[in-house]
């Protein structure tokens, strides 16, 4: 299942959204609740997913906290939204904060948002944090074993964030065996070998962060013949910067969009193929 994130596209309405999605072949969106989808609500959202057919297979908290409300209303806002509009998982991030003690509050909104979840099919999918190396051991959870056994604890899933794996200086092949056996989504995007060119908010996560497959320091093609031969079955989201997508440009926008697909769907065969036992008969 080939998805995209929302927030890809968010110089754009929700319903251009949907529509440049679907024509260049996804097979879903990932969610991302905001303004937009506030003021739409649930159910128009339902609506534009059945009118291009494009199902939200997860829905990503609000990446806007700073208007989303507390933790509790954020977490609650994604799980409801998921409900309304057909999402399996929710996409959660852990606290930015060092100490279990100083998550107590997240923690206590993020067990209401399970149970809550559950009561309508929703799962939580905890996704890895992305941070320089020397920031290890700031960041709760920051461990990928950590985050797992966490996860493990709580009976949550986990979405694993193959940027963020680069921007650790992990090993992927490594970090997904890790992630493995609780893993529910995958963010794909790659991560430039430079650092960003401007100094402004969030320059990395626009000029560096979030690339394309190809452009990058990740070998990404490996990974994804490597799902498909150990038959994942969760969506492979994308979570790609605008400016990476070129959006100043439509004609190069949609470009880019249906490279994308074109690139899973291309590696993911190989990957299937490899596994294939030889036909009788057939030299090895």
């Amino acid at each position: 299942m080939i998805s995209i994130s929302t927030a890809s596209l968010y110089h754009v309405p929700l319903r251009t959204v949907f529509r440049l999605a679907a024509e260049a072949g996804f097979d879903g969106v990932e969610l991302v609740t905001g303004p937009e989808t506030w003021l739409l609500g649930a159910r128009r959202v339902a609506a534009l997913s059945r009118e291009h057919r494009l199902p939200v297979f997860t829905v990503h908290q609000t990446l806007a906290p700073l208007i989303g409300g507390s933790a509790a209303r954020r977490l609650g806002d994604a799980v409801a939204t998921a409900a309304a509009v057909g999402g399996r998982h929710v996409v959660i991030h852990p606290p930015d904060v060092a100490r279990h003690e100083e998550a107590e509050p997240w923690l206590r909104a993020l067990d209401a948002a399970r149970d809550r979840g559950a009561a309508d099919g929703v799962r939580l999918a905890i996704e890895n944090s992305g941070f320089a190396p020397h920031e290890a051991g700031r960041h709760y959870l920051g461990e990928l074993e950590d985050l797992v056994a966490f996860a493990e604890g709580r009976d949550l899933d986990v979405t694993l964030d193959t940027c963020h794996v680069a921007m650790r200086g992990l090993d992927l092949a490594t970090s997904y065996a890790v992630m493995r056996p609780r893993l529910a989504n995958i963010h794909l995007s790659n991560l430039s070998p430079n650092g960003p060119p401007l100094s402004f908010p969030y320059a990395g996560p626009l000029l560096t962060e979030h690339r394309v497959p190809e452009d990058g320091l990740l070998d990404l093609a490996p990974f994804v013949r490597r799902l498909a031969a150990d038959g994942y079955q969760g969506p492979l989201t994308y979570e790609i910067s605008p400016l990476a997508l070129r959006f100043w440009s439509p004609t190069r926008l949609r470009q880019r969009l249906v490279s994308l697909v074109a690139f899973v769907r291309r590696h993911w065969l190989q990957g299937r193929c490899r596994e294939q036992p030889p036909a009788r008969g057939a030299s090895a």
